[in-house]
């Protein structure tokens, strides 16, 4: 059990800087709803801990060490190597979205020019891809906990304090802030993108783990878990929607508010968080153009890092509008292939099951 909660921990740090780190994602996808967002925060958990549990389990199965044979084998040969392309450049995509809010991050709260922000981001995230995955894991699992007590705590302080009314705020409703015409398909876009951000950080987690039961329940930990932030996360924007309306980080003013302190503190975290999604889309993203085990892998890494940290001043809002509702549209197909995976692939221990080893490149 041990190991499946560092497992979904893990996962919940991969997708946690994507997912909701500055706050303008859950207010994309659920929040500019109104309440009714609320549904889809509930539906996208159900989701994602099925999910999480079928795309570990195929990489475990397969035993890989990137997705390339995976999203070939769900999605047959020539639509799984499109996807795969599409999804590589999208790994790249999210790292720099990383790379800039952190940036956003250190002008809001410190002041301080966007470069320094994102520079550091840089830095940390390379010298922790050049570690191995069982350190990367263990990085990935680490502020979960923490984020945990932390958003638990805003959702109680925030239904406390709000000085609004279901009428008042369902009145400040505006669908142009919104990711889609209806907040179902605003649901889905979310789900399609949150597994196209992680799936290959799942398959890479998936192929890095000895027992299939393991990553199981680990999947479905982390799925779970992530809908259970969502959708605390969403009561909290929902209660002051009139405040972070119109901020880039509504996650910062709203710790901010409890106290400067409190914000500062909340700084810190959410620079873990971004970091952690940044370190799992480099690793994703190295692993699938180069084996880990390869002599250039960690110089290829400073390479993309400086890339990415160079395209990062293209800036966070709009980057944040493009990359993820486009790549939730992008991802259907994928979703698609991973729920026929469910009725053709049996539930068999890995032991059990011939091992498909990839050539090394």
């Amino acid at each position: 059990m041990k190991d499946s909660l560092k497992i979904g921990a893990a996962i919940i740090g991969v997708m946690i800087g994507a997912g909701f780190a500055s706050g303008q994602e859950v207010f994309l996808f659920f929040t500019s709803y109104g309440w009714v967002g609320l549904v889809g925060a509930v539906i996208s958990g159900i989701a994602f801990g099925l999910i999480f549990m079928q795309v570990g389990k195929l990489g475990n199965i397969m035993q890989t060490t990137s997705h390339e044979k995976v999203i070939n084998k769900i999605c047959g040969r020539y639509l799984g190597n499109v996807l795969d392309i599409v999804m590589t450049v999208y790994l790249f995509g999210i790292l720099v979205l990383m790379v800039a809010g952190s940036g956003t991050l250190f002008d809001q709260q410190f002041g301080l020019p966007k470069i320094v922000g994102s520079l550091l981001m840089v830095i940390l995230t390379i010298l922790s891809v050049n570690l191995n995955m069982k350190n990367i894991l263990t990085i990935l699992a680490a502020f979960t906990p923490i984020l945990l007590i932390a958003i638990i705590g805003l959702g109680i302080y925030s239904i406390l304090t709000t000085n609004l009314t279901l009428v008042e705020i369902e009145s400040m409703v505006d669908p142009s802030q919104s990711a889609a015409p209806h907040w179902l398909l605003g649901t889905l876009l979310y789900i399609s993108m949150i597994t196209a951000t992680g799936f290959a950080m799942l398959t890479v987690i998936g192929g890095s783990t000895e027992k299939q039961k393991i990553v199981n329940h680990g999947g479905v930990l982390g799925g779970v878990g992530f809908g259970v932030f969502i959708v605390l996360f969403h009561i909290a924007l929902m209660s002051k929607f009139d405040q972070i309306q119109y901020v880039e980080m509504p996650t910062l003013l709203l710790f901010a508010e409890l106290s400067p302190w409190l914000g500062f503190a909340m700084a810190i975290l959410i620079f873990g968080m971004i970091f952690n999604t940044a370190v799992g889309m480099l690793y994703s993203f190295s692993v699938r153009l180069t084996r880990p085990d390869h002599p250039k892998f960690k110089l290829r890494n400073v390479y993309i890092g400086g890339i990415a940290f160079l395209l990062s001043f293209v800036g966070f809002t709009k980057l944040i509008g493009f990359i993820l509702p486009a790549m939730g549209y992008i991802g259907f197909p994928l979703i698609g292939g991973i729920i026929i995976s469910y009725f053709r692939f049996k539930e068999k221990a890995r032991e059990k099951q011939p091992v498909i080893t990839e050539q090394t490149n």
